[in-house]
C-alpha cells in the first residue's frame, strides 16, 4: 500500500495561503521582535507567540514536503575537467 501525502490539500492555491500567511505572520513577529529588542524587553506574550509559531511551522513544512514535486527533478553531469588549464 502506498500512501499518497501529495492528496493532504490538493488545492495548490489553498496551499499558497497558507505559506504566505505564514511567512507573514513570521516577518510581523520578527519585527515585533526586533523592535523590542531594542527597547531591551521582550513581553512574555512574544515569547509565546514565537513558540506557537514555530511549532506551527512542523505542519506547514509537512505539507510543503508532502507536496513537493519530486518526479521532474532532473540529474546532470558535471562537464570533465580541461586538461589544458594544469
Amino acid at each position: 500500500m502506498e500512501l499518497n501525502l501529495g492528496s493532504i490539500i490538493t488545492n495548490p492555491k489553498i496551499r499558497k495561503v497558507i505559506y504566505g500567511v505564514y511567512v507573514v505572520a513570521g516577518l510581523i513577529l520578527g519585527g515585533i521582535q526586533a523592535w523590542y529588542g531594542v527597547i531591551g524587553e521582550n513581553p512574555v506574550w512574544l515569547a509565546q507567540y514565537l513558540a506557537v509559531y514555530g511549532y506551527l511551522g512542523i505542519p506547514v513544512g509537512g505539507l510543503a514536503i508532502a507536496n513537493a514535486n519530486t518526479t521532474q527533478v532532473q540529474a546532470f553531469e558535471l562537464p570533465a575537467p580541461d586538461a589544458d588549464l594544469d
